[in-house]
């Protein structure tokens, strides 16, 4: 299964991470290998089953990948004003009337308590916008009726444990950088950072760091405690 994210850099290094908080509805529907389908987590990240009939190519309706990554590579392109977001069956609630406020979850949350930063990006101000591709292990086939089976929680991807695991089985150790290389980044199943001043973990592409921040590897769904880098 594929998990996909846009991702926004801008000018000043900060990076953001959108999906639309409308998604298109597929979940009831199958690709050309009878594999059911499931549209992502609205506002977190899309999904694909990557096979013929759900591939990247065929995320072209609005609250898919595809559409609505191409929608901000157009708007970008207007050059002044706030960069705006596809939401694709109306204003999310977040909104205030407007589509060009984001929204991030943070990342600490009290019983059911949520709470965001909410921001708006200038256009002039983007520097990339980028879609980011990750496998994740998924149960292709599920029978339909089954529809409680769901890609990995958000929370998982996003927040740190405040413990640290430390009997055998669960112990998962700390990133090492030398020379803007994870030196021991195949040891772990993901890696993410997140830069000073941000609250956003974001999964490392590959082996290579090359600006100040901080790391935390995943083995098996557990995460180890944080390590810092510092580019010279």
């Amino acid at each position: 299964m594929i998990k996909a994210q846009i991702i926004i850099e801008m000018k000043d290094g900060a990076l953001y991470t959108y999906a639309n908080h409308f998604l298109e509805e597929k979940d009831d529907v199958v690709d050309n290998k009878g594999n059911y389908t499931f549209k992502g987590e609205p506002g977190k990240y899309y999904m694909y089953t990557g096979e013929d009939g759900d591939e990247y190519k065929d995320q072209n309706e609005p609250g898919m990948a595809k559409a609505d990554y191409e929608y901000l590579l157009k708007d970008v392109k207007k050059g002044t004003g706030y960069l705006t977001f596809p939401e694709a069956n109306g204003l999310p609630a977040f909104s205030n009337g407007t589509l060009d406020e984001i929204e991030i979850p943070r990342d600490k949350e009290v019983g059911n308590t949520k709470a965001f930063t909410r921001t708006k990006l200038p256009r002039d101000f983007v520097k990339t916008i980028k879609l980011v591709e990750t496998i994740v292990p998924y149960p292709f086939g599920r029978p339909k009726e089954d529809v409680l089976l769901k890609a990995p929680k958000t929370e998982e991807l996003y927040s740190i444990p405040r413990e640290i695991k430390t009997t055998y089985e669960r112990y998962v150790s700390l990133p090492v950088v030398k020379d803007g290389v994870i030196t021991n980044f195949d040891d772990f199943d993901t890696v993410y950072f997140r830069k000073p001043k941000t609250e956003q973990w974001i999964e490392v592409e590959d082996n290579t760091v090359n600006f100040e921040c901080e790391l935390v590897g995943e083995i098996n769904g557990i995460k180890g405690g944080i390590s810092y880098y510092r580019a010279l």
